[in-house]
């Protein structure tokens, strides 16, 4: 009966919030579960609903723990790529860019997708040191050094200052030991002297590039 009700909540009513919670409670009940669960995903896309930003919101926090407890990896990045759209800050967003990444990696050894939600979490968020591990074994796994770099120094600038000296001194060592780019590795190590004038790592490296 929920799964009808919803149907006509929604396609004859116009009233999704009832037709949400209808199918809501087609899962707590067990019985058409995926049905129920096909309903709520085909709202994701029908982004002409009035209201669709909530309604979307919604129904991505009700599926994303169920696809995560099923291990239906396809379903759940689609549900956290959704919601990472919605979120109204750079750091939520890069949150669950970041969840889909380590589902792309773990679950479905995806990797280059992995590495592009990892690549666009730490952008919008430099802070979070999961993004930024996730960044870099996604950049290993698939030699992918110069877009590695280039988040590097473009998440630099928007963290706070350690962190962006932790991150310069990794874009200099990139540089030198990946992309053998004394330029930009130069480049990096004086960045960070501009943030931390007697930063030891920084000029000693800078010296041996400046004799070479």
């Amino acid at each position: 009966m929920h799964l009808r009700l919803g149907q006509i909540f929604h396609s004859h009513l116009g009233a999704t919030d009832r037709a949400i919670d209808e199918w809501v409670a087609v899962l707590s009940e067990g019985a058409d579960v995926e049905d129920a669960v096909a309903a709520l995903e085909r709202l994701l896309s029908e982004r002409t609903i009035p209201g669709w930003e909530g309604v979307a919101a919604r129904v991505c926090d009700v599926l994303h723990p169920r696809f995560r407890d099923t291990g239906e990896w396809k379903r759940e990045v689609a549900v956290l790529t959704v919601r990472g759209q919605l979120a109204s800050s750079d750091r939520d967003k890069a949150a669950f860019l970041r969840m889909a990444g380590e589902r792309l990696e773990t679950r479905g050894n995806a990797f280059e997708a992995a590495f592009d939600a990892y690549a666009e979490s730490f952008r919008l968020f430099p802070e979070d040191p999961a993004a930024e591990s996730g960044l870099a074994r996604a950049a290993e796994s698939l030699w992918r050094y110069v877009e590695w770099a280039d988040a590097l120094a473009e998440a630099a600038p928007l963290a706070s200052p350690p962190t962006a000296v932790r991150l310069l001194i990794r874009l200099g060592e990139l540089a030198q030991t990946r992309l053998d780019d004394a330029s930009r590795a130069m480049d990096a190590y004086e960045r960070v002297l501009m943030l931390e004038p007697h930063h030891l790592a920084a000029l000693a490296a800078l010296d041996a590039l400046y004799a070479a």
